[in-house]
C-alpha cells in the first residue's frame, strides 16, 4: 500500500468520516508493507499485511482462496485508460474486484497511481500499487478521479465507489452490471457501459411561498 493513500482512506464503521492514523512497522520505499491503520473515534484498528490494507478479514480469505484473473492484454488497458479519460497521471483510479487485472500494466502505460479493491488471487508486488480488502470502499468522498467495476459486483460496494468519486470523474462497468445510482451514462456496447459522477448537490433548496399581506390598521 502506498503510504501516500493512508491520508485518504477513512473509518467503515457507521460514524462521522474519520481520517485514519497510519502505524508503520516496516516500509520499503514509498510502500507500508506491514503496520495498521487506526481511528480516532471508535478506536477500530485495520492491520496492513503483506502491503494489504484488511479493513474486513472475510474479505480478504475470500479473495486469496478465489482463482486468479489473468492480466488485461494491452488492449484491455488502453480501453481502461480511454473510457476514464486517463490523459494524466494526477490522481487515484480505482480498480474493482477482477477490473484489478489492468491495474500493473495501466500504472506502467500511464503512471497512474492504482487502488486494487478486493482483487481475486494472489497480488505481485508494485511500486505503485495499492490493495484494500473490504465491504466497501473506503475513501473520503470526491477522492477517486475514475473507477471499474467487475462482473458480480457487490450493489453495495458500486454505491460506495460512486461516493468516493469526484463529481464528473469517470466510472465503468460491464454490461451484466447496472449502472449504479448518481452516474449519468455516457456510452455503451456489447462488452459495458461508461458514465460520470453527478454532481452533489451543497445546498438545499429552499421553497418559496408568497407571504400574506398585513392589511394596515
Amino acid at each position: 500500500m502506498i503510504a501516500d493513500l493512508a491520508d485518504a482512506l477513512r473509518c467503515i464503521r457507521p460514524h462521522e468520516p474519520a481520517a485514519l492514523i497510519m502505524s508503520v512497522d516496516r516500509l520499503s520505499g514509498r510502500q507500508i508493507i506491514t503496520g495498521s491503520l487506526g481511528c480516532p473515534v471508535c478506536d477500530a484498528r485495520y492491520p496492513v499485511i503483506e502491503g494489504a490494507a484488511v479493513f474486513d478479514e472475510a474479505s480478504l480469505v475470500r479473495c486469496r482462496a478465489a482463482p486468479a484473473v489473468p492480466s488485461a492484454d494491452d488492449a484491455g488497458v488502453i480501453r481502461v485508460g480511454a473510457l476514464l479519460d486517463l490523459t494524466d497521471p494526477a490522481g487515484w483510479v480505482l480498480l474493482e474486484g477482477a477490473a484489478s487485472a489492468a491495474a500493473a500494466a495501466l500504472h506502467a502505460l500511464l503512471e497512474t497511481a492504482v487502488v486494487m479493491l478486493n482483487p481475486p488471487g494472489p497480488v505481485p508486488p508494485g511500486a505503485e500499487l495499492s490493495v484494500i480488502y473490504a465491504p466497501v470502499a473506503p475513501f473520503s468522498p470526491g477522492l477517486l478521479r475514475g473507477a471499474a467495476l467487475s462482473h458480480g459486483v457487490d450493489p453495495v460496494i458500486a454505491d460506495s465507489v460512486v461516493g468516493a468519486l469526484r463529481a464528473g470523474g469517470r466510472i465503468m462497468g460491464p454490461i451484466s452490471v447496472a449502472v449504479p445510482a448518481g452516474v449519468a451514462e455516457l456510452a455503451r456496447d456489447g462488452h459495458g457501459w461508461v458514465g460520470t459522477r453527478r454532481a452533489v448537490p451543497t445546498t438545499v433548496p429552499v421553497t418559496l411561498s408568497r407571504g400574506r399581506r398585513q392589511d394596515s390598521a
